[in-house]
Formats: C-alpha cells, structure tokens, sequence
C-alpha cells in the first residue's frame, strides 16, 4: 500500500510538471488581448475610400483644459508681434483622429470645416486688434496674416508624422506649431476666408506643393493664376516671399486653382 501512494505521488508530480511548459505558451495570448481596444471601445475601422486616418486613437477621457499657446511674428515692417491662443485639448484630440482627404484636390473641406470656426475667429481678433493698434489697412492685414503662418516652423510630413504624406487641420497646426507647406496652405485658408476674401488652394502638382491664391482688386503686382474670371495673387504660405510673390519655380507653372467656399 505504501508503495502505491508513494507511485502515485511520483505520477501526480510528473503530470504538474509536464503541465508547466502549457502555461507558458499561453502568455502570448494574454499579451496580445492586453493589446487590444479596452472594453467598450470599438477597433478603428479602415478609412473609406478617399479618405486618409487621423494619427490614431487619442484619449477617452479628454480633461476640459485649455492650452495657451503663443505665437511671435517676426515682422520687418511692424516689429516683432505676439499673439496667444486658447485651443481646447479636447478639439485637438478631436481633430487629430478625423478622418480627412487622401488627394490634395480635395484639401479645400479641411479649411471650410466649421468645427473650428470659434478658433479661427479668434485669430481673427488678433489680426484686427493688431491692425487698430498698428494702423494696418486691409492689404496691410493680408501680409499679417501671411507672416503669421509664415512664422510656424516648416517640417516634412515624414519628421513630423512619420507618413509620407498628412494633412492637417487648422487646430492641428495651431497647437502642434509644426506643419509643411499644405498645412499652412489651409490654415491661412481658412482665416481668409472667416475674414470675408475670395481664396483658393494653389496647387503645384509637379513640384508636390501648395499655396494660396487671394483674389484682392488691391493686389497689382506679383505672380497669379486666373480661374473663372478671378485672379488668384500668389500667397506663399512656407517662407519668407511677400504677398503676391511665389518661388521663381512656381511662377510660370501651370497650376490648379482650387476654392474655398466662404
């Protein structure tokens, strides 16, 4: 009898053993399903055709705070020029995971989208502030509002991003303070056009690049495209050129002429 329980002891031992290595391989799993969407939470579905996704999934819970953001423009004419902005991390986060355009043709929406409209019209604020204190016409506004995007700092899609291609929503360069040349492109877009000018999107589909075109009677001199009987002035939103003026590269380029509606 003895014999017998010491034996099965030995196979009750030897079983736990063998057991041992199928714990192991169920680790995987656990690890995979930690990965997963949390409960209640849906899986981010494919984008539909046309469209491009946000860079993901922000926070769920988003707390009510407001960001102060502040951005100095480096004027030759009026000085240097600080303004402050107030943007809603929860606008950010919204923004930031909306599905938007996949082809520059279509690039106009994001700058029409009224969603940011209270942001946009606090800019404007700024601009007319600034105007009143500095005696600025409504020419004079225009390259304000030029140097204004013209002073957030320029950085490929692929740095910033790690995607070869992605536009942003006017909140999204706001608060990220980053942005390449399409995205600048929509932000001064949409500030325009909140301010009552006829703008379209310039495009430069060989050269991969973009701008705005204003059509202003003020505006005489520089380089423009026509499109419907308007002339859209050059507005180069990425560096240092003056109203009107785009890269001698550009300037004799066809391009398309795309506009925002107001």
């Amino acid at each position: 009898m003895r014999r017998l329980v010491l034996l099965l002891v030995a196979l009750v031992f030897v079983l736990s053993a063998c057991a041992a290595p199928q714990e192991d391989a169920r680790a995987p799993i656990e690890a995979e399903s930690l990965a997963q969407e949390p409960e209640g939470q849906p899986a981010e579905s494919a984008a539909p055709p046309g469209q491009a996704p946000g860079l993901g999934r922000g926070p769920q819970n988003v707390p009510n705070i407001n960001v102060t953001q502040a951005y100095v423009i480096d004027s030759k004419r009026w000085g240097d020029i600080v303004w402050t902005l107030e943007l809603p991390m929860s606008r950010y986060i919204y923004y930031r995971d909306r599905l938007r355009p996949e082809v520059f043709f279509d690039y106009a929406k994001m700058a029409e989208d009224p969603m940011d409209d209270d942001i946009i019209d606090a800019i404007i604020e700024r601009v007319k502030k600034t105007a009143a204190e500095k005696g600025l016409d409504r020419k004079d506004q225009l390259s304000l509002v030029l140097s204004f995007v013209q002073s957030i700092t320029y950085a490929e899609d692929i740095v910033s991003t790690y995607r070869n291609e992605y536009a942003r929503y006017p909140v999204e360069t706001l608060f990220e303070k980053v942005s390449d040349c399409e995205d600048t492109s929509i932000l001064a877009a949409a500030i325009l056009t909140r301010m009552g000018f006829d703008v379209a999107l310039i495009l430069f589909e060989q050269f991969d690049h973009m701008g705005v075109g204003v059509d202003y009677y003020e505006l005489e001199y520089g380089n423009s495209w026509i499109y419907e009987g308007r002339r859209y002035w050059y507005f180069e939103t990425t560096g240092g050129r003056s109203l009107g003026w785009a890269p001698d590269e550009y300037a004799k380029t066809a391009a398309y002429v795309l506009p925002v509606k107001n």
